[in-house]
């Protein structure tokens, strides 16, 4: 199936499922909550989100980042529902309402996997969102973008967490990624009192949530010792990169190198070089 829901007490889980390989499936994750939804997925599952949320109605639409997967389908939700612009981070409203040409921000092997999102009005979220029986804080989490934000609802311990988590043990990432600022809005993040964690990646955790930030905490601060230190002995980028995390798979080839292992690495030089 294309997309497919589960059910968390008053939370729904839309997941879309695309498969950019013939060996694999990726999921992105909306979340539908008191009439407000969190996300809209890849433009390129168009018809089966317009299918699916035909018959909801959405008084709020939030964007946890900028990235296509998260604002696939914001045209359709706005234009059909009614619900007002969606609401992002300041620095995400270029890319969202395509002030400049999308094509400089998305890559055309991400639009070719993920579709080629439509421009839809945005304007800036505030610190904190109601919905008619919630009430949700606005978490400022920069890394996996520098527009990523999170939503927290304390009386119920929700943490949605867009891209922020997506595996406990991450061997690569974008390019435009910035691990260190990632390892602070997890710390960021692992203070608030969550109890279930809700992923843009599928993931949904209702027992021992903050473990799995724990965990990508500690792996991300030993891998990012283990890095500076080889660093520091004189050690070339693709010989850490090898020794930590092997050598680049087929989606570093794929993407042309924007998505891989190298790139975790030089994240983590990059900011040892900006401290000294």
């Amino acid at each position: 199936m294309l997309l497919h829901t589960k059910t968390y007490g008053p939370v729904m889980q839309i997941n879309l499922t695309v498969t950019p390989f013939a060996d694999k499936s990726i999921d992105t994750s909306c979340y539908y909550i008191d009439g407000l939804l969190i996300d809209t997925g890849a433009a390129i599952r168009k018809q089966e989100f317009e299918s699916f949320f035909d018959a909801y109605t959405i008084n709020l639409l939030i964007n946890t980042h900028s990235h296509e997967d998260h604002f696939g389908n914001n045209k359709w939700v706005i234009e059909h529902k009614n619900c007002g612009p969606a609401l992002v981070h300041e620095k995400a409203i270029p890319i969202i309402c395509q002030h400049e040409k999308i094509e400089s921000k998305i890559s055309a092997t991400r639009i070719d996997i993920w579709g080629k999102p439509e421009p839809s009005n945005a304007e800036i979220i505030s610190s904190e969102i109601k919905t008619k029986n919630h009430h949700f804080q606005v978490i400022e989490t920069p890394g996996h973008t520098d527009d990523h934000i999170c939503l927290f609802e304390a009386n119920e311990g929700w943490l949605f967490s867009g891209d922020l988590f997506i595996y406990e043990k991450i061997a690569a990432i974008l390019n435009s990624e910035d691990a260190n600022a990632i390892l602070s809005s997890l710390h960021k993040v692992y203070v608030l009192d969550f109890s279930k964690l809700f992923c843009g990646t599928g993931l949904v955790a209702i027992k021992n949530a903050k473990k799995h930030i724990e965990a990508k905490i500690n792996y991300l601060e030993n891998l990012k010792y283990q890095t500076i230190k080889m660093y520091k002995q004189g050690l070339p980028e693709e010989i850490i990169r090898d020794q930590l995390l092997g050598q680049e798979g087929i989606t570093y080839y794929h993407s042309e190198g924007e998505h891989g292992r190298i790139n975790l690495v030089r994240s983590f030089i990059e900011g040892q070089n900006q401290n000294n």
